[in-house]
């Protein structure tokens, strides 16, 4: 026979309270009240109400228990008694349906008994107890109902029970026993969130307000049972908002813990809880006049929702198949809880899917504060078996197990995730991530989705990033929805060929659209950004490759920055709808020759930047707020510069200009002028904040600099067109010259302010030595075409697993000519790093993969001239922890390390220094070496001091034995041993606890009461003073 005796609280009823044992009805006792639910839904055993299950009898195995029956069933001298009905077993499943029997139901009245058991047995002799009502709460001369949830019923074999037992003492009536089906669910009501049982007294509870209306916590309290019987009523005419949270700490919890808490509260209190102590919110029932300590259950309050069955359980309870999850953590109530319960153990669960809660490692309090609760289904279905192997090899809280038959998953495993980045996965279908409702970043590379991808539900999304090579065949992806209504989401979306359609809201930061051919292929979408109209918020649009048309954005009239490239289709471009733009770049728009813009862009237009792309007839002048104009390839030479005095920023380049005023740019920093070879003088002398120039591949050959003492750096052109063998000059005047030449190396700048270049030569020259000028310059030969340059001395970039590195390609390299230089970048093995190289904007994103060594060759064009750098990338192997990456223990308490996971093919070596003898903290350093590269990780252990071991450390403690009952203390720890019998003082301010030191065994706690001569106590006090025993 296998028996297994687990205990719980159910939630039990005083169906009258002024029925006595007195009480009497025609010699007799009244019956309970008649059950109401439909016959359909209930199995009946005993009762008048509906008709027992058939052939029941009560078999005698030896019992003392006499059974009567007439209009109740009576149990006299009860030890043990049986119902049977083996020859009509039980179904309690209802064969296998979706709607199972939930509970049990029985009435019972006694005068004398104190001990209720109740057992189901199935028919393979396997059993199970449970208490009817707890000790503390047993009512007698009254009818008690109570309902017991069959799902704390996790052994016998529900589809097939024989045998119903009562197990006890004293004589007892039972009527109305029988199992139903409960239909609707509980109305709901304000339960536990969230609970810390943490290091020292870092100790809370949070409760949560499920409801819609705002709830009077006069009408609940907090109950607890531990060492005593404890009572909290909340203060008079609070209350607690709906979607709200108020928490209780102890008055000694971190600060961190304090700072969101409704009420601090010193010791002994309900907030001093441990491990193995019951919390209970109880609610006031109608027509209560005693909702006190003092009341009744059932007749005066009610049990809401518990933390605890107040059966001690030893140190604390298993939760979620976390032993002892009560002590030592911190547990969150998972968001498809909508309202308290009262069974103990159907809350806790025995396994991470049937626990109503979550259980997290001790002084975990970053989900204080505030609780989600949805309202939707339970779980979510994963279908993809490449997406949850990612879920599981990353999130800590989801194994294996935590997918069912259908792949479903618990909402509250995955609705508190926040990033996910999927690189190289092969991955086609990410249906069920509309659950996971708390993500603000997703980062995809590479990842062969196809079909739709709906993101509208994740309303906490703000960084939406989606890279996918269509050469690599990832190109799937149609219909991409992102309207989750966040002002702040900022997408960026690349090389999707095959994406069709958008959905954005109205409302976004940012929106970053490169090489997606098929988005606007289609005319409907010019609903894309459709209704983008607050002028508060700057939305970045940036589009390239396969416009076809632009009529969608008439509806964007929010737009702030716009910018087209790589594009030959557009020939006009109408922007005069927006009000508000105030960035414009245009790319290499090859066909695009007519441009117009708002009035109102006069106003708030800042920069302008054109490049390759042939307008004509613009009228620049008209843009006064300009602050930024960048020009290529633009045909100025019958307007010249354009009057825009509030510039500090220009570069014309290869504009055809054929000269350059710019006495009417008085703020000028940059100046860019190079490839205008009709510029043959420049005058700067107004422009004292003239930082940077380029004038090289022009005409000019003086500059002077006397009234520019900001001159940073410059290229200068040196005239090569002189006839052969002619040398070449370029001469800048300044407050002084050097004293002696200084040699380049194709040419000397003299002591008269003059470059001369040979005739011969045919270089360039880089000096840093010329008064007047604090950097450097470079004297350019315009007939001089050399490579570009690699200026860095970066040659290699180590990354860690799953590392990102990001380079501007053009911060790499520099053309002295200033002509434009193009990059092409290889990668010699895409199993180690994967490259995202933007060519618009020169960004090279290096992903790692997997562990290895891999060169990236990155070659550098301009003019037809090309240079290679190999870059050298390492990535370090990976290292995964098993267990906690911060371990806390008790100091004597033995430490066994969890380890860690690496990839088959690396060295891992550990150094452990932890002394679990010794108070303090200790490091275990993980290393793993694969093809020469090391990464580490550290995993932190703390032995901290317990109360187990002040008895062994008496030599620390503050005071001295003594034989008197006075006492001088001292802020902290002190021990004393009274003379005689006493009483420690019942109001001390200074006391924090009283313990009792026994050998060996774990310092009990005094709450109350004697202390007993001659025993040894420790007494931790506020501060020094003196204690008087009673």
């Amino acid at each position: 026979m296998n028996t297994i005796n687990k205990n719980s609280f159910y939630n039990v009823k005083i169906i009258d309270k002024k029925i006595n044992i007195t009480t009497t009805i025609n010699g007799g006792l009244t019956n309970p009240p008649d059950p109401d639910i439909d016959a359909a839904d209930v199995i009946s055993l005993f009762g008048d109400t509906y008709d027992p299950v058939p052939n029941i009898n009560y078999p005698n195995w030896g019992q003392s228990t006499t059974v009567v029956v007439d209009d109740f069933l009576h149990y006299n001298n009860l030890n043990y008694q049986g119902m049977n009905f083996a020859s009509n077993p039980i179904d309690l499943t209802d064969g296998g349906s979706s709607t199972p029997f939930t509970h049990l139901h029985i009435d019972f009245f006694t005068i004398d008994s104190t001990k209720l058991n109740f057992s189901l047995r199935d028919g393979g002799d396997v059993y199970q107890y449970h208490t009817l009502v707890p000790d503390d709460n047993f009512v007698q001369g009254q009818w008690v109902s109570v309902d017991i949830p069959l799902s704390v019923y996790t052994v016998p074999n529900l589809s097939k029970i024989i045998h119903a037992v009562v197990e006890g003492n004293g004589s007892v009536k039972f009527d109305n026993i029988y199992f139903y089906k409960q239909t609707t669910e509980p109305e709901p009501d304000l339960f536990f969130s969230e609970y810390g049982e943490g290091s020292s007294n870092n100790k809370y509870f949070e409760i949560f307000n499920p409801t819609s209306e705002l709830k009077k916590l006069d009408d609940y309290a907090i109950l607890y049972h531990g060492g005593s019987r404890l009572w909290y009523n909340f203060t008079l005419n609070e209350t607690l908002t709906n979607g709200s949270v108020y928490i209780v700490c102890t008055n000694q919890s971190d600060d961190s813990i304090k700072i969101h808490a409704n009420v601090e509260l010193a010791y002994p209190s309900i907030a001093h809880f441990n491990g193995d102590d019951t919390l209970q919110i109880v609610k006031k029932k109608s027509g209560s006049d005693n909702f006190s300590a003092s009341g009744v259950e059932g007749i005066d309050f009610e049990v809401i929702d518990s933390i605890g069955d107040r059966i001690d359980p030893g140190s604390g309870w298993a939760v979620a198949g976390t032993s002892t999850a009560t002590k030592d953590h911190t547990l969150v109530r998972k968001s498809n809880v909508t309202t308290g319960n009262s069974d103990w153990d159907a809350s806790r669960g025995t396994t991470v899917e049937n626990s109503e809660w979550i259980v997290y490692p001790k002084n975990t309090w970053s989900y204080l504060g505030s609780h989600t609760m949805s309202t939707g289904s339970t779980t979510v279905q994963i279908p993809d078996e490449h997406f949850r192997q990612y879920l599981i090899d990353t999130i800590s809280d989801i194994s294996t197990s935590s997918f069912n038959g259908n792949n479903e998953i618990d909402v509250s495993l995955v609705n508190t995730i926040t990033s996910i980045s999927l690189i190289n996965k092969p991955i086609t279908d990410l249906t069920g991530i509309e659950a996971f409702t708390a993500l603000s970043n997703i980062y995809i590379s590479d990842v062969p989705i196809t079909g739709d991808l709906d993101l509208s539900n994740n309303s906490n999304l703000i960084n939406f990033s989606f890279y996918n090579y269509y050469w690599k065949g990832y190109d799937g992806l149609s219909n991409l929805n992102l309207s989750n209504g966040n002002a702040n989401l900022i997408v960026y979306l690349y090389y999707n060929h095959n994406i069709q359609t958008l959905s954005l809201s109205n409302t976004l930061n940012s929106l970053n659209i490169y090489y997606q051919p098929s988005l606007f292929a289609i005319s409907s979408m010019q609903s894309v950004l459709d209704n983008l109209s607050s002028s508060t918020i700057t939305y970045n649009f940036y589009i390239s490759a396969g416009v076809l048309n632009l009529d969608f954005l008439n509806n964007s009239l929010g737009l702030n920055r716009l910018s087209l490239s790589q594009n030959d289709t557009i020939q006009s471009l109408n922007l005069s709808l927006f009000t508000n733009l105030n960035y414009l770049y245009l790319y290499n728009c090859s066909n695009l020759s007519d441009l117009i813009l708002h009035n109102d862009a006069i106003n708030t237009l800042t920069s302008l930047n054109i490049y390759y792309t042939p307008l004509q007839n613009f009228k620049y002048n008209s843009y006064t707020n300009l602050t930024r104009l960048d020009l290529n390839n633009q045909d100025l030479s019958s307007i010249g510069l354009p009057n825009l005095p509030k510039l500090y920023y220009l570069k014309c380049t290869s504009c055809n200009l054929q000269s350059a005023d710019l006495s009417i740019y008085p703020n000028l920093e940059n100046c860019t002028l190079t490839y205008n070879n009709g510029i043959t003088s420049l005058d700067i002398s107004n422009n004292p904040n003239l930082t940077y120039l380029y004038i090289n591949h022009t005409n000019i050959n003086e500059l002077d600099i006397t009234n520019n003492s900001k001159f940073y750096s410059g290229y200068f052109p040196v005239d090569t067109t002189n006839a052969p063998g002619e040398d070449a000059t370029f001469r800048i005047i300044s407050n002084n010259n050097p004293s002696s030449n200084i040699d380049g190396k194709y040419g000397t700048y003299d002591t008269n302010g003059v470059y001369t270049l040979s005739g011969s030569s045919t270089g360039w020259d880089y000096m840093h030595e010329i008064p007047g000028i604090s950097s450097y310059c470079y004297f350019i030969s315009a007939n001089i075409n050399d490579p570009p340059v690699f200026t860095t001395t970066v040659s290699g970039y180590s990354l860690a697993p799953d590392g990102v590195v990001q380079i501007n390609l053009a911060d790499l390299c520099i053309d002295y000519e200033n002509d434009p230089i193009t990059f092409s970048v290889s990668n010699s093995d895409d199993s180690i790093v994967s490259i995202n190289h933007d060519e618009s904007t020169n960004i090279l994103n290096i992903v790692s993969i997997s562990f290895g060594k891999v060169d990236i060759t990155v070659n550098a064009t301009s003019s037809n001239l090309t240079t290679t750098k190999i870059l050298q990338v390492s990535v370090g192997p990976a290292i995964n922890l098993l267990g906690d990456s911060v371990v806390n223990m008790e100091v004597g308490s033995t430490y066994i390390d969890a380890g860690a996971k690496v990839e088959d093919g690396v060295t891992l070596t550990v150094t452990n220094n932890v002394n679990s003898a010794q108070v303090g903290s200790y490091s275990v350093v993980y290393n793993a070496v694969a093809v020469g590269i090391t990464t580490s990780k550290t995993r932190t252990v703390n032995i901290k001091e317990t109360y187990n071991t002040l008895s062994t450390k008496i030599s620390d403690l503050n005071n001295s034995i003594t034989q008197l009952n006075t006492f001088n203390v001292k802020a902290g720890w002190n021990y004393i041993k009274p003379t005689n019998d006493a009483r420690m003082p019942p109001t001390d301010s200074n006391i924090v606890a009283f313990y009792k030191l026994v050998p060996g065994k774990k310092p009990e706690l005094v709450s109350s009461g004697l202390l007993e001569k001659d025993n040894i106590y420790i007494v931790e006090c506020k501060s020094d003073g003196t204690l008087t025993l009673l």
